[in-house]
């Protein structure tokens, strides 16, 4: 779920994908997750996995997919 406002949060939509979903992972570039500590602030859920990037630069696509292919 790509999450386009932080405030006002969307915060049942974000528990019912959760509580669906057999995994969940926070992709964030940010070195604490920010985002991912709102969402567990706001709805009492936590991320399965977290993949963070903190230097500055996107995750290529390739990145990505390494390190979700890690997780599953």
């Amino acid at each position: 779920m790509h999450i386009k406002y932080a405030w006002p949060l969307d915060t049942q939509t974000i528990v019912d994908e959760m509580k669906s979903a057999k995994k969940t992972a926070l992709v964030e570039t940010t070195y604490n997750g920010q985002m991912g500590q709102l969402i567990r602030r706001e709805t009492g859920l936590d991320m399965t996995h977290k993949i963070l990037k903190y230097d500055g630069r996107p995750f290529t696509p390739w990145e990505l997919r390494s390190r979700i292919m890690e997780l599953v």
